[in-house]
């Protein structure tokens, strides 16, 4: 059993169309939905289109092999035909949503399952929009979905970029072509892996396949179809290699994140360094201003020291110019000044004479 599966929207319809077209043998399960059929799909062909309560009853009933609610639409594979192909040992071939391949595989861990991804989600969105089918809010929810999906693929047998239809639909084919091999095996061995395939189908039997049923003493006891001698194995080779391709993707993961944290470092100590050197720098500047400003007040309070010099001068000034005026006017007819314009004259003087001694610039005095 081949199991296809990717967002929706990648193009698992149109990879499939060719399969069927390269391996007419393969049989191709149709799934069942309860969303309306699209512009030129037929029922019983592109899918089983059911009523919401019919869809329901047979999950009930335990009719789907796997099933899930997406978009407000359920969409499951049916078991019935899936068991009657088995019986006949046609392979099979699934082409289902990732919550679905998740359920397939708890059942049939040895079915082969290939995840399809979008070269990124702009091509997805892409392509969806070209459908021209869906509405806004629809588009929005499978991209969501396609996100979560994309970052679980590591958790599938294979994961094949659909960048180019034509090398996608070879990478798909050869994973199909190498399961399709199991088919020659002896008849014995086929029909004993046609038994187990059928038996873990039922719940029942699963039940039954624990690992005490595999003990030395009842071993030999089991039929081919319960000791399932090659499917057991492919069984465990299936989940180690899901389980080592995990590992590997978590440490790639790891290793992209340890590497970011890194650069993130890196970068926040080239940025540390830049602003201490900055600092430094202001700090420098902080002195220079600081010496600028103790100049400036020194040349200012030189200035105010001048102006108020020069104002003391104008006032000796203007009171040796009011004393001639006095001398001028008490000149007496003898022409000789009276006491009280000699002890002014003598006082406006002596106020001139201070006024020019603080003064040291001869030129300014």
């Amino acid at each position: 059993m081949l199991v296809l599966t990717g967002p929706s929207g990648v193009g698992k319809g149109t990879i499939v169309q060719a399969l069927l077209k390269l391996h007419p043998q393969l049989w191709l399960s149709v799934s069942a939905t309860t969303r309306p059929p699209r512009s030129g799909e037929v029922d019983g062909k592109d899918y089983r289109f059911m009523e919401r309560e019919a869809f329901k009853a047979d999950v009930a009933s335990g009719g789907f092999l796997e099933w899930a609610e997406f978009a407000g639409n359920c969409y499951g594979t049916p078991l019935g035909p899936i068991e009657a192909q088995l019986k006949e040992g046609r392979p099979v071939l699934l082409e289902i949503e990732v919550e679905g391949a998740r359920q397939v595989r708890e059942r049939l861990p040895h079915a082969v399952q290939v995840f399809l991804q979008p070269p990124s989600l702009a091509a997805l969105e892409t392509r969806l929009r070209g459908r021209r089918s869906e509405s806004e809010r629809s588009i929005q929810q499978r991209l969501a979905r396609a996100e979560e999906e994309m970052a679980r693929g590591a958790e599938f047998d294979q994961v094949i970029v659909n960048d180019d239809l034509a090398v996608a639909i070879q990478k798909v084919e050869a994973v199909l072509t190498e399961s399709l091999g199991e088919c020659s095996r002896p008849a014995e061995q086929r029909e004993g892996h046609v038994h187990h395939t059928l038996n873990l189908l039922s719940p029942q039997t699963v039940a039954t396949h624990s690992m005490d049923s595999l003990t030395p003493e009842n071993s030999s006891k089991a039929t081919s179809a319960t000791r399932f001698p090659l499917a057991h194995q492919l069984l465990t080779f299936a989940a180690l290699r899901r389980y080592y391709a995990s590992m590997r993707e978590a440490l790639k993961t790891a290793n992209r994140r340890a590497g970011a944290q890194k650069g993130l470092v890196t970068r926040k100590e080239k940025q540390l360094m830049q602003l201490q050197a900055e600092k430094q720098e202001l700090l420098a500047y902080n002195e220079r201003v600081r010496g600028e400003n103790a100049e400036m007040a020194a040349v200012l309070s030189n200035v105010q020291t001048r102006v108020q010099q020069a104002e003391r001068l104008d006032l000796a000034i203007d009171a040796l110019r009011q004393m001639k005026n006095v001398v001028d006017g008490q000149v007496t007819g003898s022409g000789y000044l009276s006491t009280n314009a000699m002890h002014d004259l003598s006082k406006g003087v002596e106020d001139f004479l201070e006024a020019v001694e603080e003064i040291q610039d001869p030129e300014e005095c």
